[in-house]
């Protein structure tokens, strides 16, 4: 699995940049049914170099590939690990009132699910979630925090219809997504407070058991949705107030009919919209990559609208990119480690939300908050200045088209102006011809009626010549026959 190909991927400087999105590849290990069919490995992880190997016989170009990441997880590694080097360094920053968010993406059958959420039966499978809720409780009891308050929400995006997971009444009310100065707001999703990290865990897991879930040839129970589970946390300090965000979410597999089975109707619904969301989250990835102020299609689905923060906003983000290592699953394995190289180009501007609860002695406001609204407006007047300069070039481009349509305008202009003339040049010589007409036909009806009248004449003398010599003849024939009666008279005396 060696190859010459070098590894491109994030440097040192990079990776200590908090406001790059940090990438993160997991492989899972070999499963039932690819250790059933003798799979062959086609993935390698090497942990400690922070590289993922694609075999070079299973890639286009026939050179294997290598990809760097900020962690690389092999197929020995544990859920402790994962939550260690992806989301606990984040749990500190929420509560200083940053926004953070965590998403696992793969083919599906790759392990996201256990990934983010694991089996909350077990304390050593527990995966990122709930490890998340236990650690963010802990440094709420153990701050410096004279009072906080934690509540959690559930939603569940389902053929591109939204559903709230903690709602338990028997009407679910209508959700939609609403544009605030914050961001994307779920207008009618409920939020439910909590008060430790086992309540926490609980309400999550009787929402889980809510969530559609299907079987296909890759995964038994495959998730049929996405899901963003969200922690709000709000600090009360001495003289300020921290409010963080804290966004998992849990997404659906892509998948093709040949891979996961044809199924029934509803199956191939649910893969279209899942595949459909996808890929626009890979097109708004890619548009962030170019970084050319141009249009990021962040509203073409309801996924990428509720990332919009996370993917070039305000947020910390880490993705982990799950892999099957199995060589079945070369192409999208490949296709999954093309994205990932370019989720690490992406860059945020995390700001956290601080008030003050403090006053200066002019009744205005404290440090803390007017520091927090600058680093606020910077971010704004930044996003402003992307879209400006966005404008700036399709009005440019706007322009160049413009141009080159007059120039064709003016083309067309000079073509119907050469026909215009060309025509008249025709018109011209038609009316010469019709009013050449009588003429002509005059001179051919008396050199028709001349030519008629010479081949009467010839008719005529060819006649008479032949009447003459048949009188002719008809004169020998009487003389022979009255030669031929005296001989036959003399003879007979």
């Amino acid at each position: 699995l060696c190859s010459t190909t070098p590894a491109s991927g994030p440097s040192r400087a990079a990776m200590e940049d908090d406001t790059r999105v940090r990438v993160v590849c997991r492989v899972r290990p070999m499963n039932e049914r690819e250790a059933r069919t003798d799979a062959q490995p086609a993935v390698t992880a090497d942990g400690a170099g922070r590289t993922v190997t694609l075999a070079r016989d299973v890639v286009s170009t026939g050179r294997g590939a290598h990809f760097a990441f900020d962690h690389v997880f092999c197929p020995r590694s544990t859920q402790r690990e994962v939550f260690d080097a992806t989301l606990a360094p984040l749990i500190g920053e929420v509560i200083k009132g940053f926004e953070a968010t965590i998403f696992a993406y793969g083919q599906t059958g790759t392990g996201k699910t256990h990934t983010m959420e694991g089996d909350l039966s077990v304390p050593a499978d527990r995966g990122v979630i709930p490890r998340a809720v236990d650690a963010l409780f802990t440094q709420l009891a153990s701050g410096d925090i004279d009072e906080y308050e934690v509540v959690c929400s559930y939603l569940e995006i389902y053929n591109e219809d939204l559903a709230d997971l903690l709602y338990s009444g028997s009407a679910p009310p209508r959700l939609s997504l609403q544009e605030n100065p914050e961001g994307v707001k779920c207008a009618g999703l409920s939020e439910v407070r909590v008060t430790g990290s086992e309540a926490l865990l609980q309400l999550m897991t009787w929402a889980s058991e809510r969530r559609r879930i299907g079987s296909t040839k890759m995964n038994q129970r495959s998730s049929r949705s996405h899901c963003v589970f969200t922690v709000k946390i709000r600090c009360t300090g001495a003289d300020c107030m921290t409010e963080g965000k804290l966004h998992m979410v849990d997404l659906a597999g892509s998948e093709g009919v040949r891979s996961a089975g044809g199924g029934d109707v509803d199956r191939g619904r649910e893969r279209k919209n899942i595949n459909q969301s996808l890929l626009t989250l890979k097109r708004v990835i890619s548009s962030l990559k170019e970084a050319a102020g141009g249009r990021v299609p962040y509203r073409d689905s309801k996924l990428t609208r509720l990332l919009q923060q996370a993917l070039g906003g305000r947020s910390k983000t880490v993705v982990i990119f799950t892999l099957s290592p199995s060589v079945c699953s070369a192409d999208e394995s490949f296709n999954t480690l093309k994205y990932a190289q370019e989720a690490q180009d992406i860059k945020n501007k995390p700001v956290a939300c601080v008030r003050s609860l403090s006053r200066t002695h002019s009744g205005g406001e404290g440090v803390a908050e007017l520091q927090a609204k600058l680093a606020w407006t910077k971010t704004q007047l930044d996003e402003c200045s992307k879209q400006l300069k966005g404008k700036e070039l399709e009005l440019k481009a706007e322009a160049e088209r413009s141009q080159r349509l007059e120039r064709q305008v003016d083309a067309l202009n000079l073509s119907l102006q050469h026909t215009r003339h060309h025509g008249q040049q025709l018109r011209a010589a038609v009316a010469a011809v019709l009013e050449r007409l009588p003429q002509t036909e005059a001179a051919m009806a008396a050199a028709f009626s001349e030519m008629l009248a010479e081949q009467m004449s010839t008719v005529t003398k060819q006649t008479e010549q032949g009447i003459s010599n048949v009188s002719t003849t008809f004169a020998a024939v009487s003389r022979s026959s009255e030669c031929v009666g005296d001989a036959k008279a003399h003879a007979q005396q």
